[in-house]
């Protein structure tokens, strides 16, 4: 009940800010209400300025520091177990390190096949290259989400500072990409597809640098990054081609279009993702399956182009406004007590919406390039994509979340921009920044403190214990690997116990293969059809079958029982 009431009393006061905000813009008379010139307060305020202007590197090094530490404080530990395309794309990484193939038998794929359907190739392949200096771990398999989360956090900064022009207040970009709800829950861990949010922010700052430098070289690097972004996530196949052509239009009603610098961004970005695009034409049978240089080329089981159409459109406009803001049923994009962005943060980012559509309607009128227009239009290539895919959640939006912090930073200007009357200015902007300091201290306690007490395993969260109780048992009871091992996982445990037990062995994929059958190399996952007394195997049993456990014992079996509710019997 704390947050609920929490929610409403804050969103209440930062609503009551915006609109007063607004209600300032209109009144032609001042208020009466400005700093005498010789002010102290006034002067404290400008030198405070003034130093945060000049000394800026020390404030964005602080705020680093905080970033890092809510990136990687208990980074192995929350959120609890290890999320199922956590496995996944970690036991590909695994196969590939050690045997060139991913799980399934394909050599280094461009979309590796993961359960089937596929998965983006960068998360996989920065575990397969961290995995060549870094023991397997839970926290080093998601390091690569934290290593990705860096240049988003300083990117942040370089887009709000070309946007607004002012380094003070470029250190809003990373404050907002720092605590942000849903930027730290998808830093965090390693789902795939979330990477786009880290690596599109990085292309936006290179695009607005290569239109206010009007340079192809700094095109180039626009494109290069999107090009990149492409291997983060497959929707991103369509988000990004139509977030360029919406520019192109842009562009071209602005008479800014210029050949030279479009080709400049087409090229690398186009070279970049054209191994992803032959990987595409193989699924839809438009060339047959291939081996170029290290590389399969094949089609996938379960391929999801049917996902897309127009005809889904009615079903998600109802839904985009819930998963914009209040979040949906999967508790590991994001806390139903707090929303993928503060529920205070919403009157700010209707507030930067309203700004964002007079910026828009002043470059219109005054055939103006305004860079908070190119961000607008990045979110509705991303709307416009989301609203044919068939149903989505939280991460499949995850790059729409620089677009909303960005628009959150306009509401916020729009204050310091519109209300003249310096009093009430500062009086509002102290109210919006001690709201928003609270709220992240409550939201932080909540993640690293309540959010395995209220959550345990998050959905798809899977326990690690099966595979820990296989390693334990291999290197104390079975050092040489010539033993069966017959485990009977807890019920509550059983759901993808095979790929866990897979990745902690690190198992050759051919004896994965055999799991459907009951046995995994030496590891089986059932009891034997026969006791063998005088076969030297060993025993983990879930106490859901202790009495097989106190038959065995009353055998002649020794028993270890480290782990909470299991039995490992051996001889």
């Amino acid at each position: 009940m704390f947050y609920i009431y929490y929610n409403y009393i804050t969103i209440f006061i930062v609503s009551a800010v915006c609109v007063a905000a607004v209600a300032l813009t209109l009144k032609r008379k001042p208020l009466g209400m400005n700093f005498p010139e010789n002010s102290s307060i006034r002067e404290v305020i400008r030198a405070g300025g003034a130093f945060i202007e000049k000394h800026y590197l020390i404030f964005l090094g602080i705020l680093f520091m905080v970033f890092l530490f809510t990136r990687l404080y208990m980074l192995g530990l929350i959120p609890a177990g290890i999320m199922v395309d956590e496995v996944g794309v970690s036991y590909d990484a695994v196969c590939l390190l050690k045997w060139g193939t991913d799980k399934n038998g394909r050599a280094f794929p461009v979309y590796p096949t993961n359960f089937g359907d596929g998965n983006s190739a960068m998360y996989t392949y920065m575990i397969w290259f961290l995995l060549h200096f870094l023991p397997f771990s839970v926290r080093n398999i998601r390091i690569p989400a934290v290593l990705c989360s860096i240049p988003c956090f300083f990117a942040s900064f370089g887009i709000v500072n070309r946007l607004f022009r002012k380094r003070t207040f470029a250190l809003l970009g990373p404050i907002f990409v720092t605590f942000m709800p849903y930027f730290m829950q998808a830093q965090r861990w390693g789902l795939d597809c979330n990477l786009m949010l880290s690596w599109v922010t990085v292309a936006l700052y290179f695009v607005i640098l290569a239109l206010d430098k009007d340079k192809p070289l700094y095109y180039a690097l626009g494109g290069v990054f999107l090009g990149i972004t492409l291997w983060t996530y497959v929707l991103s196949y369509l988000m990004l081609p139509l977030f360029v052509i919406l520019l192109f239009i842009y562009l071209m009603f602005m008479r800014r279009f210029r050949f030279s610098n479009f080709l400049a961004l087409l090229v690398p970005m186009g070279v970049i993702g054209l191994p992803l695009l032959m990987e595409q034409l193989v699924n839809m049978e438009v060339i047959p399956e291939f081996h170029f240089l290290c590389s399969d080329f094949m089609k996938l089981p379960d391929y999801r182009l049917g996902q897309l159409s127009f005809g889904n459109i009615g079903m998600n406009l109802g839904n985009i406004i819930t998963y914009t803001f209040g979040g949906d049923s999967i508790t590991f994009d994001c806390f139903r007590e707090f929303g993928q962005v503060y529920w205070c943060c919403i009157p700010l980012i209707v507030l930067g919406f309203y700004s964002s559509i007079l910026a828009t309607i002043r470059s219109f009128r005054q055939k103006t390039v305004d860079n908070l227009v190119v961000v607008n239009l990045y979110g509705i290539a991303v709307y416009m994509v989301l609203l044919i895919r068939e149903g989505y959640d939280t991460h499949n939006a995850n790059g729409l979340y620089i677009e909303l912090a960005l628009i959150e930073i306009a509401g916020i200007r729009f204050v310091i921009d519109n209300v003249k009357e310096e009093k009430i200015r500062y009086a509002l902007l102290t109210v919006i920044a001690i709201v928003l300091s609270i709220t992240f201290m409550v939201y932080t306690h909540f993640y690293f403190v309540k959010q395995n007490e209220v959550y345990g395993f998050h959905n798809t969260f899977l326990s690690t214990e099966p595979g820990d109780i296989i390693v334990y048992t291999e290197n104390i009871y079975n050092p040489d690997r010539n033993k069966n091992i017959y485990f009977t996982v807890l019920y509550e445990q059983t759901v993808f116990q095979d790929d866990v037990i897979a990745l902690w062995t690190q198992m050759p994929p051919e004896e994965h293969a055999t799991w459907e059958e009951g046995y995994m190399g030496h590891i089986y996952l059932h009891f034997p059809d026969e006791f063998d007394i005088n076969e030297d195997a060993i025993y983990v049993i879930g106490e859901e079958n202790r009495h097989v456990a106190a038959g065995l014992i009353e055998l002649g079996f020794q028993a270890d029982t480290t782990f909470p509710g299991y039995t490992i019997c051996y001889r």
